[in-house]
């Protein structure tokens, strides 16, 4: 009897000793990944690339404990890096080139998104109306839109510019009318618009539910590439930031590099992913949006000097008024 309650008494401390061995070696390991803070400009699922990359374990992998922070729209984005609330931001690379023209130093130092993300969405009835096919050339399909009301997140977005631009090369004039993605399906359900431009997984409730179907699509290239963006979103942050964190940016270079690699890969590894962060979007949804966003998602990595001259000229072209502006050099927008 003397020897079994030794036997437990023993069992019993080896077990403790495990446990706490255990939880302080998570400890200790945790304390070694290195904090860094991630503003994401929406909740779009090109956005939502860090936290997709965050479930897929490549920050934990690369020694880096994100906080992933979701600002109210890509203004707030943008300023929280600027005071230094955040440390990163994912937004549009027009957001260093306007930072720069006022002279403020903002840097890209990946591509998150490469391409063009947006989908233009038409009514069903509005299509009926038209008499033009969903399969009609693309120039086609752009003047078809004449007299339509498109919904679109704001006056100054890259879809805006693009879709005014496009369909002015058409001969047509659409009718612009600004919303957030989460409130354009409803607003196309009952009428108030006849089409929206939206990313994912904001369109795909259209065409779910019926009311709508994708009348030209942005990762297809349906838009001209002369008015749209080289890359849909990169990761941006201070110069002196950067210059003061060399070995974290790179990091954080590998882990969108890594990111768009896993996407051209392991495709399932990152649909599972996709259902960690977005738990409401079924399996038939997710297979909806994936084939689209694998395109740009698995072209994240190293940018380009003609990437950045590029969307230079994009924003030239907007006749955007930046005292800077024609002294911005492609070289300086990349942080390498």
């Amino acid at each position: 009897m003397r020897n079994r309650w030794k036997w437990l008494n023993w069992l019993s401390f080896t077990v403790a000793s495990f446990v706490v061995g255990a939880v302080l070696s998570h400890s200790a390991y945790a304390q070694q990944l290195e904090p860094v803070r991630i503003g994401l400009s929406s909740t779009s699922m090109p956005s939502s690339a860090p936290k997709i990359a965050n479930a897929l374990g490549l920050f934990s992998k690369h020694g880096l404990n994100p906080t992933l922070i979701q600002m109210q729209d890509a203004s707030a984005n943008t300023m929280g890096l600027i005071s230094g609330s955040v440390d990163f931001v994912t937004a549009q690379p027009t957001d260093v080139i306007v930072s720069q023209g006022r002279g403020q130093k903002l840097v890209a130092v990946s591509s998150v998104y490469r391409g063009f993300a947006i989908m233009l969405v038409v009514s069903k009835s509005a299509i009926d109306r038209m008499k033009v096919s969903i399969k009609a050339p693309v120039a086609d399909r752009f003047k078809a839109l004449d007299g339509l009301v498109i919904a679109s997140a704001s006056a100054t977005s890259a879809a805006t510019l693009a879709l005014k631009s496009a369909t002015a090369a058409a001969g047509s004039r659409v009718r612009m009318t600004y919303m957030s993605q989460t409130a354009m399906v409803a607003a196309l359900s009952n009428g108030a618009i006849q089409g929206f431009l939206a990313s994912a997984p904001f369109y795909a409730n259209a065409i779910r539910n019926g009311s709508g179907e994708i009348w030209l699509a942005g990762p297809d290239g349906d838009f001209p590439a002369d008015s749209t963006l080289a890359n849909n979103i990169t990761l941006n942050t201070k110069l002196d930031y950067a210059l003061a964190h060399r070995d974290l940016v790179t990091r954080m270079a590998a882990v969108f590099s890594e990111f768009g690699r896993t996407v051209r890969e392991r495709p399932d590894a990152v649909k599972g992913a996709i259902r960690q962060v977005f738990p409401d979007l079924d399996p038939n949804t997710i297979n909806l949006v994936f084939e689209r966003e694998a395109r740009g998602w698995g072209g994240a990595g190293k940018l380009t000097e003609q990437e950045m001259a590029h969307d230079i000229a994009i924003v030239k072209a907007g006749g955007a008024d930046l005292p800077l502006l024609d002294s911005i050099s492609p070289a300086d927008m990349i942080f390498r």
